[in-house]
């Protein structure tokens, strides 16, 4: 969801919600590999600025934080904790209806 506050119009928000992160750890060796994955939930928070610049279109840049927390991952009985954290910048041009 976003949350914004309107200024003609340039609109400033702030934005969150729900993400999903897919670990995977492989392992290969004299030929032979062998690998797990498991899909894990996530939090992400950011904000943006969207500016409408004709009446039924609107362009936005935003920058989301994403965050897993730590997880573990098992391959052949041995657990690997990590956690992602991930930084994303997007721009979009959209049409309103």
């Amino acid at each position: 969801g976003r949350l914004g506050y309107a200024q003609g119009p340039v609109m400033f928000y702030v934005t969150g919600g729900a993400a999903w992160v897919n670990y995977e750890v492989s392992l290969s060796s004299g030929g032979v590999s062998v690998s797990d994955s498991t899909t894990q939930s996530a939090w992400t928070i950011g904000g943006g600025v969207e500016w409408m610049f004709l009446p039924h279109w609107s362009t936005k840049v935003e920058y989301l934080y994403v965050d897993t927390g730590d997880q573990d991952v098992s391959l052949f009985g041995i657990t690997a904790s990590g956690r992602a954290k991930d930084n994303i910048v997007r721009a979009g041009l959209n049409y309103h209806f």
